[in-house]
Parts: C-alpha cells; sequence; structure tokens
C-alpha cells in the first residue's frame, strides 16, 4: 500500500490573498494532473510571511469566503495549507490546516514560533535542516514530508529546497534551491513496516517513563498526582533504584 504526496514550493505574494489563492488553484491542477493523492504547501504559503501589522487584514475565520473557496478545491484533491488562522474570539495563529472532500479536517496551530531576531533564518542554512529531515525519519520510522518556500520578502531570501525523506533517512525526492518547483514520490508504508522492524526506539518507547520524568523536571508535585495511576512496572523500578542509591 502507498500514497502519492506532492508538495507545491511557491513563492508567494506577500500579503495578498487573491493572487495566492490563484496560485493554490494552479498547484493544485497540477497536482491532479500528476494523480497525486496529497498536496503540501508551504507554511504561511498562502499569506506571506512577514506580514507583522498586517496579520489581521489576512486572517481567515473558518466560515471566511476563502475558506470556503479553499473547501471546494479539497473535492479534487486532499491538501495542507499554510495560512493565519483567526479564532472565534479574535487571535491570530499560524496554522496549517488540512482540507480534504469540501472540509476542514484538522487545523495544527504553530507551537514553536520563532524568537530570534526578525525571524533571522539566515542563521539556519538549509544543511542544518536537512541533517534535522534524516534525523527525525530514522529516529521515529517514519517519513518526512518537508515543504519550504521560496523567493524574497524585505530583501530575506528562502531558499527552497522541499523534499520527501524516507524512514531510512534517504531522499526519494527533492526540489531546487531558490527556484518554483513541483514534486512527487510514492511513499510505501511497506518502508515503514520495515523500518520499524530493524529499529527498537519506538518499540521500547516508554510513554509513562517520559511523562513522570517530565514532570518530575517541572518540580510540580500536583502535577504528579495526575498521571500516577498510570505509572507502569519500569517507572516503579526506576523510583526504587534512586531509593537504595540514597
Amino acid at each position: 500500500m502507498s500514497i502519492r504526496v506532492a508538495i507545491a514550493q511557491i513563492n508567494p505574494k506577500l500579503g495578498d490573498l487573491c493572487a495566492n489563492l490563484a496560485l493554490y488553484e494552479e498547484k493544485i491542477r497540477q497536482g491532479i494532473e500528476q494523480k497525486a493523492e496529497l498536496l503540501v504547501f508551504p507554511e504561511l504559503s498562502l499569506t506571506g510571511y512577514y506580514l507583522r501589522d498586517t496579520v489581521p487584514s489576512v486572517a481567515l475565520t473558518m466560515d471566511s469566503p476563502e475558506m470556503n473557496r479553499l473547501k471546494k478545491l479539497s473535492r479534487e484533491l486532499p491538501f495542507i495549507a499554510g495560512l493565519v488562522e483567526e479564532s472565534a474570539d479574535h487571535r491570530f495563529f499560524n496554522a496549517a490546516v488540512y482540507f480534504e472532500d469540501g472540509a476542514v479536517r484538522h487545523v495544527h496551530r504553530k507551537v514553536y514560533l520563532p524568537t530570534y531576531c526578525m525571524f533571522d533564518e539566515q542563521r539556519y542554512n538549509g544543511r542544518y535542516w536537512e541533517m534535522i529531515n534524516s534525523a527525525y525519519t530514522e529516529t521515529f520510522s517514519l517519513f518526512m514530508i518537508y515543504g519550504n518556500r521560496c523567493g524574497f520578502e524585505d530583501g530575506v531570501g528562502f531558499w527552497g529546497g522541499s523534499e520527501i525523506v524516507d524512514p531510512f533517512g534517504q531522499r526519494i525526492a527533492k526540489a531546487k534551491y531558490y527556484d518554483e518547483d513541483f514534486i512527487v514520490a510514492d511513499l510505501a508504508f511497506e518502508s515503514v513496516r520495515r523500518k520499524r522492524t530493524m529499529s527498537p526506539l519506538l518499540r521500547d518507547e516508554d510513554i509513562d517513563l517520559t511523562i513522570n520524568e517530565l514532570m518530575r523536571i517541572r518540580e510540580r508535585p500536583g502535577a504528579q498526582k495526575v498521571v500516577q495511576p498510570f505509572m507502569n512496572s519500569k517507572v516503579r523500578k526506576l523510583k526504587a533504584s534512586r531509593t537504595r542509591k540514597r
């Protein structure tokens, strides 16, 4: 079993929803022509990146006309869009939205926002992210679909280099650096099974141990009580071992 995935590495226009929606439609048609089953757009590719004070003017609510247009487009091909979401209580989020069969199936709000000066992307060149992508795929035995944009905003360049990496850390599709591109790859689920059979990392993972260790690090006794019922033998053995050492 496999799934054909595509990445649209585009150069969106800053703050121009109309132009970027047209670009989305063009790439969705291209994805349909290449028989893709999922299309991934880069972060904030519907709005541009350096929005600053223009965020409220390009933010989309779940019932906005633009969102309805995106829902209709997803009837032909499921896709992930990068946009600014406005919540019901008028907060704004850097969001990845999954559209499928004419509906919004999932919204992920970015957790770790950049805090370095003016989003200084130049401090983290392409080789760094490629190394991280490869490390994650091998560690977690999964595929990595990494969609990056290209072009310039306020003199800052986006390097592109979108890629799809398999569970063994091998790149099975690679986009151009700095230029627009469109890449497609077939992801065979058997690769995940084969890698997880070979690698014990996920098999040996103990989520209860991880949770309790995080709670211990944060030193929140009250929070410890919440996860206490889920402690298993490994956690108890770990605590007993610490007691003996003292």
